[in-house]
C-alpha cells in the first residue's frame, strides 16, 4: 500500500514522557553519572513546548510520570525530587548505565494527533534524507512548533549521533558545545517536523519483520498535549498472552475530549464519503461538569503532590488520611461556605443530592465542626466504595476469576473488531483469501 494512501489520522506516540506534562526534559541531563553508591544521578532540566511553559505545576507532572515509569521499572528505593524552578533530580540506586537511564526511562517524548492525508510530506527510510527534503520544503503557513537539530556522521551512511533537540545548545551539550570532528549538525526548520514509523516488509503477514520508515509532515497535530490531561502506554496481555499491541489509554481536557470527537468523526466520514454508509460515526459521552477533586491539602489531587487518598486503603487508614484534610480556621459555631471547602467538595463526589442538600444547611447554619464533616464524607465514602471492596478481596484471592474474564472480554473484543474489519474490507474491495 501507498504511504500516502495510509489512515488520515496519524497517530505519533514517542515512548517515554508525554507532551501532556507540558514540558518537555531535554535529553542531555546537566549532570550525568554521579555515582552513588553503585547508582546513578541524573539531572534534567525541563523545557518549554509549544503549548505552555515551564512551571510548577509542568514539573510537577513530570515528576508523576518520572515516578510511575520508575516504579514499572522495578528500581528499589528511588528518589525524585525537584530541584530549583526548572529541574528534576532522579537517584537511582543499583543502576550502572546513565545513558540508558535516559534512553529507556527518562526519555521525552510527545503524544500527537495529526492529519496525514493533509500533512504529509515524504518518507524513507533514511532519516538523514529526510532531514534534507525538509530542508527543501516550504512549511504551510502559520507556521507553528520549533525548528529541530540533528547530528549526524559525515560519511556514506550518516548514522545519527545526536537529536533530535530543540537547540543547538543542548544537541551539541555532550561534545563542549562543538560540532565533534566528522560530523556535521542539521537543522529541520519550524513548522516541518520527521515521525518514525514501523512499517512491516509484507503487510498481508502477520510475522513480517519491520523496517523503520521517516515520515516527514507539515507541524499541524490536531491534537497537541494541551488538550490531554494525561495519558499512558500498555500492551494487551488479555487471556493470559494477547496480543501484544499497544495500548494508549487518554484523558482528555473538555476542549480536548471535543477535538477527539471532531477529529475521529472527520475520519469516519471521509472514509464514508469514499467508501459508502460503513462506520458508526463516534458520538462522545463528555461530562459538561466534569469533577476537579481536591487532594488532602486542597491543592489538586496528585501522587506528586502526596496529597492523595487511596481509596482501597484499610478503614482505619482511611479514615486517618480524610481527618487529615487541610480545613480553614473557622470556629464550630460559625457559618461555613460549602462551596470553599475541600471535604465537601470530596463529598459531593459520594453522596446523594439528598443528602448533600442536608449537608449544605448544617455548612451554612453553624453549630457544625469540621470534624464532623469529615465524618459524614468518611462513611460516605466507605458506603460508596463498599461493593468495589469487597469485589476487589474475592478477585485478589481468585486469580482465575480475573483470567476468565479479560479473557471473555478480550473474545468480545476482537468479534466486534472482526466485524468492523470485515465491512471495511468488503467496503474497500478487500476480500479475505480463502485459505
Amino acid at each position: 500500500m501507498n504511504l500516502r494512501r495510509r489512515s488520515v489520522l496519524f497517530l505519533a506516540v514517542v515512548i517515554g514522557l508525554i507532551a501532556a506534562s507540558a514540558v518537555v526534559v531535554a535529553i542531555k541531563p546537566v549532570v550525568l553519572g554521579l555515582d552513588l553508591q553503585g547508582g546513578v544521578e541524573v539531572v534534567l532540566q525541563g523545557k518549554p513546548t509549544r503549548d505552555s511553559q515551564v512551571t510548577p505545576e509542568a514539573i510537577a507532572r513530570s515528576v508523576e510520570v518520572i515516578r510511575n515509569r520508575v516504579d514499572s521499572f522495578g528500581v528499589s528505593e528511588p528518589e525524585i525530587q525537584t530541584q530549583g524552578s526548572d529541574q528534576i533530580v532522579v537517584s537511582l540506586p543499583g543502576a550502572k548505565n546513565p545513558d540508558q537511564v535516559v534512553e529507556d526511562l527518562i526519555k521525552p517524548a510527545q503524544l500527537v494527533f495529526t492529519d496525514y492525508e493533509a500533512n504529509f510530506v515524504a518518507s524513507d527510510p533514511s532519516l538523514w534524507k529526510m532531514v534534507q527534503k525538509a530542508q527543501g520544503t516550504t512549511p504551510k503557513p502559520p507556521i507553528e512548533g520549533s525548528a529541530s537539530y540533528y547530528l549526524f556522521k559525515t560519511n556514506a551512511t550518516h548514522r545519527l549521533l545526536a537529536g533530535p533537540d530543540v537547540d543547538r545548545a543542548s544537541l551539541l551539550q555532550p561534545y563542549g558545545g562543538k560540532v565533534p570532528p566528522k560530523s556535521e549538525m542539521e537543522k529541520v526548520p519550524a513548522g516541518l517536523v520527521i515521525y518514525s514509523d514501523q512499517q512491516k516488509l509484507d503487510p498481508s503477514k502477520a510475522d513480517s519483520p519491520s523496517r523503520t520508515v521517516y515520515v516527514l509532515m507539515q507541524d499541524k497535530p490536531g491534537l497537541s498535549g494541551s488538550d490531554i490531561t494525561s495519558a499512558s502506554q500498555s500492551f494487551d496481555n488479555s487471556g493470559g498472552g494477547g496480543s501484544q499491541e499497544p495500548i494508549v489509554t487518554m484523558a482528555f481536557t473538555d476542549a480536548g475530549a471535543q477535538k477527539f470527537q471532531d477529529v475521529t468523526r472527520d475520519l469516519a466520514q471521509r472514509f464514508n464519503t469514499i467508501y459508502g454508509d460503513t462506520l458508526h460515526l463516534p458520538e462522545a459521552y463528555v461530562l459538561d461538569d466534569s469533577a476537579k477533586v481536591p487532594g488532602r491539602d486542597g491543592e489538586k489531587m496528585s501522587k506528586s503532590y502526596d496529597n492523595i487518598i487511596p481509596i482501597f486503603e484499610t478503614p482505619k487508614k482511611l479514615g486517618k488520611m480524610i481527618m487529615s484534610i487541610k480545613t480553614d480556621s473557622t470556629s464550630k459555631e460559625s457559618s461555613k461556605n460549602p462551596d470553599t471547602c475541600s471535604v465537601f467538595e470530596l463529598y459531593k463526589l459520594f453522596a446523594t443530592p439528598e443528602a448533600q442538600m442536608t449537608l449544605t444547611g448544617r455548612y451554612r447554619a453553624g453549630g457544625m465542626g469540621y470534624g464532623e464533616a469529615k465524618q459524614a464524607l468518611y462513611e460516605a465514602a466507605i458506603a460508596h466504595f463498599e461493593t468495589a471492596f469487597a469485589r476487589r478481596t474475592q478477585l485478589e484471592t481468585s486469580p482465575d476469576i480475573v483470567e476468565d474474564i479479560l479473557r471473555e472480554g478480550a473474545h468480545r473484543a476482537r468479534a466486534k473488531a472482526q466485524e468492523v474489519l470485515e465491512r471495511v474490507r468488503a467496503a474497500c474491495g478487500l476480500l479475505a483469501k480463502p485459505v
